[in-house]
């Protein structure tokens, strides 16, 4: 693990892999509610699900597991990810809320996103474009594709200015 942490200091993307800095970020695992499967990850599953913030109550959220005998290298990149959504505060970018460290598997959770990713969301609606029917929609209109790109680079704006690149 010190070896990829220095390679990773080195390239910048990283400054330090602490995981009592997510200490404030624990969840307690009973209060992680999982319900259906929304797809698979590079490091496990995402779920859908509750969880319960004292703050705000029980939300809607996205869980992304971490496969139990995840090999140190993938433990690593997985709480790599973490360590740099927890620098994230942005209307655009989904937000990190918490995470389950301290037992296997490794859970974080997400905001959830109703319509899901916005490559899947496009595509399930790009039937919709040139349909006439369709034209007023809010849902796919010109007006709102183009506040959609915008979005996007604001988001991408704000990423680039903290000197991170969108994989």
């Amino acid at each position: 693990m010190q070896i990829h942490e220095k390679y990773m200091k080195s390239l910048g993307i990283l400054s330090q892999i602490d995981t009592s800095s997510l200490d404030v970020w624990e969840i307690p695992r009973d209060r992680v509610v999982i319900n259906r499967k929304i797809g698979e990850g590079a490091f496990g599953t995402v779920y859908g699900g509750e969880a319960f913030f004292s703050e705000k109550g029980w939300l809607a959220v996205a869980v992304k597991t971490l496969k139990v005998g995840s090999s140190t290298d993938e433990k690593l990149d997985f709480l790599s990810e973490v360590e740099v959504m927890k620098k994230f505060e942005h209307s655009n970018i989904i937000k990190l809320l918490g995470v389950c460290i301290k037992s296997e598997p490794v859970l974080t959770v997400m905001e959830f996103m109703l319509y899901g990713d916005l490559k899947t969301y496009l595509l399930a609606r790009r039937h919709l474009v040139n349909d006439r029917s369709y034209e007023d929609s809010d849902e796919i209109s010109n007006k709102k594709l183009t506040a959609m790109a915008l979005d996007v680079a604001r988001a991408l704006s704000y990423l680039a200015q903290l000197k991170y690149v969108h994989r």
